[in-house]
């Protein structure tokens, strides 16, 4: 039996009734599982507890104690290997005038990677027996060694295998840069920069193993003969090995008036313009499963977005006044273009720039002497662009989190320090469509975590 007392859930042994008390203090009773929240009321009418954590100490313990040790076991066809090879230089000049200041350079980047995976592919091919009609066989009462299901004789039939995927491929990229630095009056300075950036995929888009299902038409048929549903074909997820490098050119303008020491008040211009943007998709595709290609529905992967535009404008300012209380403050506006979508080739759907948010607001305020600090922040995100899902885009709803932070300087070698993140106990929540924030997607709530330690130098 498991009690949930505050965030811990005991294990009381001996007990049989779900909701039966249990001494906590006893010996015998020991925690388990470790949820970050109690039970939270979710916007959009349903309860859940939210993000459980496992204290797996315990739980493989646990396992030990009943049944005699932990089940481990290797798992030969699981494959999931990533391997890059860098070779890089650069070249770089610096400048400086009385008034002007900056450096231009280039770097040559050369990748060598290599991806490989294995994806799981699984055939269901009958249900239940077939009778002399060819219809499923219906249990005979009181026959031995039959296993009934809806009236029926169950006799599954499924095949499992694993087909390992590689890919090789080498990129060569060209990445300039200029920044220059301008002082308009002792106070005032113009910066302006250009450069060409790259950021390869991230691993687990490049070659996490994937899992392919295939229903034929007469276990779908077994399947709705027995009151169930099972559509026959394909279905199933995979990683794209093919992926391109991330690729931005990026132009900034920007002005700074520092009026004070410590102090500025700034403006600032910006634009990239992307391709290669990473973007999760879901629709049918043609997949090659051991040399045979077949249409899969709704296959799950990552695609490259191209064309993608970003600019707009960013307000920041910093002050300290003399009595220790300062403030620090961003505020970002930010138009993004509709790009297209493309993979294997082929331009499938239309989205806007994944990861973009349209504004974005940052408010810092904080109290410092010699010996403290107390800082709390407010943070807040607009509505941001994710992945698409059957042509609609995916949009995780605005979020905004309060911070707080403490430091305490006992010696100049002893410093304790606190945290506490998101205050606000925020949820992070996604729809699908702009129309609408009914498509409920998913969520997301990490609770509220708080932090204590000490720092000791030496």
């Amino acid at each position: 039996m498991h009690r949930n007392t505050g965030n811990t859930i005991w294990n009381c042994p001996g007990t049989t009734t779900r909701y039966q008390q249990c001494d906590t203090t006893a010996s015998t009773a020991r925690p388990e599982f470790f949820l970050s929240d109690p039970i939270t009321n979710i916007p959009g009418g349903f309860s859940a507890n939210v993000f459980p954590g496992i204290n797996f100490t315990n739980y493989l313990g646990y396992l030990d104690s009943r049944y005699g040790g932990s089940v481990r076991f290797e798992e030969p066809d699981f494959v999931y290997n990533v391997g890059e090879k860098i070779w890089s230089g650069y070249l770089q000049a610096n400048v400086r005038s009385d008034r002007l200041r900056g450096n231009w350079g280039v770097r040559l980047v050369h990748t060598k990677q290599r991806a490989e995976s294995t994806d799981a592919v699984e055939r269901f091919l009958d249900y239940f027996a077939d009778g002399p009609d060819g219809r499923p066989l219906a249990c005979t009462p009181g026959a031995a060694n039959q296993i009934c299901e809806s009236g029926f004789v169950r006799a599954e039939v499924r095949e499992k295998t694993f087909e390992l995927n590689t890919l090789d491929k080498t990129y060569t990229d060209v990445l300039p840069s200029l920044n220059v630095a301008f002082d308009v009056t002792p106070t005032l300075v113009a910066r302006g920069a250009v450069a060409k950036v790259i950021a390869r995929p991230a691993f687990t888009n490049l070659a996490f193993p994937g899992a392919l299902n295939f229903v034929s038409e007469e276990y779908s048929s077994d399947r709705v003969a027995g009151g169930g549903t099972s559509q026959p074909g394909w279905t199933g997820s995979g990683s794209n090995k093919d992926l391109a490098a991330f690729q931005a050119w990026q132009y900034d303008l920007g002005l700074e008036w520092y009026y004070h020491r410590g102090s500025v008040i700034g403006v600032g211009l910006f634009r990239k313009d992307v391709k290669n943007f990473v973007v999760p998709v879901s629709q049918d595709q043609a997949v090659t499963i051991g040399g045979e290609t077949v249409n899969v529905r709704n296959f799950s992967t990552q695609a490259n977005g191209q064309d993608g535009v970003s600019q707009g404008i960013e307000f920041y300012a910093q002050h300290t006044f003399d009595f220790g209380v300062g403030y620090q403050a961003n505020l970002t506006f930010n138009d993004t273009n509709t790009a297209a979508v493309v993979l294997n080739g082929r331009e499938i759907a239309q989205s806007p720039l994944v990861g973009s948010a349209e504004n974005q607001a940052n408010f810092t305020l904080f109290y410092e002497n010699d010996v403290f600090l107390a800082r709390a922040s407010y943070n807040r995100r607009g509505e941001v662009v994710n992945g698409t899902h059957n042509q609609l885009t995916i949009y995780t709803e605005p979020y905004e989190q309060v911070d707080l932070n403490v430091a305490y300087n006992i010696t100049p070698r002893l410093v304790l320090t606190a945290s506490v993140l998101n205050l606000t106990r925020s949820e992070l929540r996604q729809h699908l469509g702009k129309d609408t924030r009914a498509r409920f997607w998913t969520n997301g709530y990490s609770g509220r975590i708080a932090f204590a330690g000490a720092t000791f130098k030496f």
